[in-house]
């Protein structure tokens, strides 16, 4: 057994420990007798949100590769924005998902090394849609368990705007100065068999060369109107969550909401387990617990979450199979 393989079971085994003390820790009859009282009208209010930020997510996928002078049919990106999402459950790592679009982009004969440029820039935007909804925490008070200091509104707008051009100046600045394209050829380097790299290297060059042209071509403000996109995306997951919350009796302010789901996403980056499973949910009963909520509701809210986050996904899996098996006939929507 390899050492990849043995982090990953220990990563597994983690997760597992984490469930088992969560669920020692709360009463069933209560967890029942929570759930009992749920408003379903919140909560398939907050499943329709899912589907909205789905659908943006979809479009920041497309904005990408529209980019790179590539596109893929509305109904592949739709189906695949969910497959995707579904990977990172089922795959025992936490990019199950850039596994599964690499598969697209392969069978859309999109080559390697903009397949690769690609998945990174989504990732980008994706983690840095993040960063303006740091904004709402400035509208309500912040929680208890938050740092005195923290309670300056004026801060969470310096932090958002701050991370948001720090973030995309690095980018811009790596990308023009060539840095990026230096950096990604001496990985590819290290990774090629000693005595095989000079010709892939050169070749590499060239391609990362090229993509760097057509990501500046298109201009500041063009890639600016993507992490809008993806804000958006970020703000229907984000009052999903808010609504769940709401609707098994957890009166949180949106603040406190936003603060949770800020903490609870940032675990999907940090490979401490995959996709963050049960670290997300630990740390949402620490949270809520921390707030005032009972054990149960906490858990209640953790379980219901992860619950609706993989059965959204769902119906997307009988037209996965049948893209998989080339079953399904082309996507009539592709321009």
């Amino acid at each position: 057994m390899n050492r990849s393989r043995v982090s990953i079971a220990l990563r597994v085994l983690f997760a597992v420990v984490v469930f088992v003390t969560l669920f020692s820790m709360a009463d069933p009859a209560r967890v029942m007798q929570v759930l009992g009282n749920c408003d379903m009208k919140q909560v398939l209010s907050g499943i329709g949100l899912i589907y909205v930020a789905f659908l943006f997510r979809a479009i920041r996928w497309r904005g990408v590769l529209n980019r790179l002078d590539y596109t893929l049919g509305w109904v592949t990106l739709v189906i695949w924005t969910f497959g995707a999402h579904l990977l990172n459950f089922l795959l025992p790592t936490s990019i199950g998902g850039d596994i599964g679009r690499w598969i697209v982009h392969r069978r859309a004969d999109i080559p390697r090394t903009e397949t690769g440029v690609t998945l990174l820039l989504d990732r980008l935007l994706g983690s840095t849609g993040l960063y303006p909804l740091v904004l709402l925490i400035a509208f309500s008070p912040l929680p208890v368990v938050v740092m005195e200091q923290l309670r300056n509104p004026i801060l969470p707008v310096v932090i958002a705007i701050g991370l948001t051009a720090t973030t995309f100046a690095v980018f811009w600045r790596l990308i023009g100065s060539g840095a990026l394209q230096g950096r990604l050829s001496k990985l590819y380097e290290r990774l090629l068999p000693e005595g095989e790299s000079g010709g892939s290297i050169k070749e590499l060059d060239d391609r990362l060369s090229e993509v760097s042209k057509k990501i500046h071509a298109c201009g500041l403000r063009s890639w600016l109107g993507l992490l809008a996109v993806s804000t958006t995306a970020q703000l229907f997951f984000l009052l999903s969550e808010w609504y769940l919350a709401r609707a098994i009796g957890l009166d949180l302010s949106l603040s406190s909401a936003t603060l949770l789901f800020l903490l609870a996403s940032a675990t999907n980056l940090i490979p401490i387990t995959p996709n963050g499973l049960g670290v997300r949910e630990g740390l949402n009963v620490w949270f809520l617990n921390a707030l005032g909520y009972t054990v149960e509701a906490a858990l209640l809210f953790s379980l219901l979450s992860l619950v609706i986050r993989v059965g959204t996904c769902l119906p997307a899996v009988p037209f996965l199979h049948l893209r998989l098996r080339n079953r399904m006939p082309s996507d009539e929507f592709a321009e």
